[in-house]
């Protein structure tokens, strides 16, 4: 899984990346299947507003939050990005168990 955390308009601190690459280390845990995880964080005025996409093989989840702490906003964020990766993952267990079809033997 590869982790690119991109900043505009601002400089990350060492340690809120390493905290927030060791959040992201458990994102796997949610869905196995995952390729790229990309965040980015944007300081607007007083405010910072934090972007996270994660790509999979299957599909695409993003979430956006705002704060005016930069760690809480990617914590909320990361939040939504957990529910949607258990939302998708339901959705493909849930499409695989009614994919199968039962065959009947009728006895002679």
């Amino acid at each position: 899984m590869q982790v690119r955390i991109t900043a505009r308009h601002m400089e990350i601190d060492p340690v809120l990346k390493a905290r927030m690459e060791k959040k992201l280390a458990k994102l796997p845990r949610y869905f196995g299947r995952i390729q790229e995880v990309q965040v980015i964080i944007e300081q607007v005025k007083f405010r910072y507003q934090v972007e996270i996409l994660v790509y999979s093989d299957l599909f695409t989840v993003q979430a956006k939050e705002q704060e005016t702490e930069p760690l809480t906003t990617f914590v909320k964020a990361l939040h939504i990005i957990e529910r949607k990766l258990k939302k998708e993952k339901d959705k493909i267990i849930k499409n695989k168990k009614h994919s199968r079809k039962t065959i009947r033997v009728q006895e002679i």
